[in-house]
């Protein structure tokens, strides 16, 4: 059994050369010919008029206002999908630079729906409001549902939307589409990165340090790759790119499963796929014998915090001697103080935020406290390879 393990996130991989940022995938995806075109198209739909939008209703189809086809030419031939499209109209892609944030974005979108109501004909003009709802939306989470549910009629092919239950059952489809185009992308650029192989292996031992050997090592990943040098050594918590089953979803921390949010969450989403035997469950291992646990390349954000508390309860924290070393490394034109410092405050986060979950009130709140005493927590700068 390894007495290492390396949870790894996406910062790894961007140290390896791999653009793989959701920022560096909408770049590719969405040029600024597209995203101006659907800024236009938005701006020009008035809400006082009615048009054709979604509609899940194969039996029921209403008229409106004429939309030219070079007011959505250049969307339709990008393939988007309609959650492209929700995140262009709420203008968050200038601040989609780091791993988590869509997952983010996909939470405050779906926490302002009511996915009781069928939201089919949205672009109909209705004194109430959008039909159907006993609940009125907010004005913007109505403005920019309604104008791209009208765009999404004219840019998504009807057979992606008309055999849908309902705005919940496209919006679940519609993420399968989202992940795969993203595994498609994450694909490529691997491919165009030679050296992947050679600098992971690298940086992997620069993380463990020169008295730990690679062999004595097993990974947990929340990236969709898997480098070589750990090929049987690594699960990847949200699928595996070879294996094509990648997903994306929010954290289950503080949503009930009760929910209809619920099935978007990671959790359920990997259960699903555990369901379909594809070999790639979730699993850590080696309880008694493990000795360190390394950190790289992962933001610690709260989207997470479920995988992190029960890798804490797992291997019972609080007594055990397992020492735990967060590795950063510099980016940007931030100095090696800025990023210490800044690691620092989020290792704080979140073991605080551990600390509150503990049974015994008083452990939780020493518990940085007692790892620092017993030397067993480590903020570990790593420099060139």
């Amino acid at each position: 059994m390894s007495s290492n393990l390396i949870v790894l996130g996406n910062g790894f991989d961007l140290k390896c050369g791999v653009k793989s940022t959701f920022k560096d995938f909408f770049d590719n995806r969405i040029s600024e010919d597209v995203e101006q075109q659907i800024k236009s198209f938005c701006k020009n739909i008035d809400l006082r008029d009615s048009y054709r939008s979604l509609s899940f209703d194969e039996a029921q189809e209403y008229d409106g206002v004429f939309v030219p086809e070079d007011r959505y030419n250049l969307i339709k031939d990008a393939k988007l999908t309609f959650w492209d499209l929700l995140f262009v109209a709420k203008k968050n892609k200038k601040t989609l630079v780091n791993w988590h944030n869509v997952e983010q974005n996909m939470l405050d979108i779906l926490k302002e729906l009511d996915l009781t109501k069928n939201y089919s004909h949205l672009g109909q003009r209705m004194i109430s409001g959008i039909p159907g709802l006993s609940v009125k939306l907010n004005k913007n989470t109505e403005r920019y549902l309604i104008k791209c549910s009208i765009l999404a009629y004219y840019v998504i092919p009807k057979e992606r939307y008309r055999s849908k239950k309902n705005l919940d059952d496209f919006l679940l489809r519609e993420l399968i589409e989202f992940e795969s185009a993203f595994s498609e992308y994450l694909e490529d650029k691997i491919l165009e990165t030679y050296e992947y192989s050679y600098i992971s292996e690298l940086l992997i031992g620069k993380i463990i340090g020169e008295d730990n050997s690679i062999d004595d090592v097993e990974a947990l990943s929340f990236n969709y790759t898997e480098p070589i040098c750990l090929r049987g050594k690594i699960t990847n918590v949200h699928g595996k790119l070879r294996n094509k089953n990648i997903i994306f979803g929010i954290d289950q921390d503080e949503i009930s499963p009760s929910s209809l949010i619920y099935k978007y969450t990671k959790t359920f989403r990997k259960m699903v796929q555990i369901n379909k035997n594809n070999g790639d469950s979730v699993y850590i291992k080696n309880k008694n014998d493990l000795k360190n646990i390394f950190f790289y390349g992962h933001s610690l954000s709260v989207l997470d915090y479920s995988y992190f508390q029960s890798i804490f309860d797992y291997y019972n924290l609080y007594d055990s001697n397992i020492s735990l070393i967060f590795c950063c490394s510099p980016y940007g034109d931030k100095t090696s103080q800025e990023i210490l410092t800044e690691h620092a405050g989020l290792v704080a986060n979140l073991l605080g935020k551990y600390g509150k979950t503990m049974n015994n009130e008083n452990h939780g709140r020493n518990l940085m406290h007692k790892l620092m005493l017993e030397g067993r927590l480590t903020i570990k700068e790593i420099n060139n390879l």
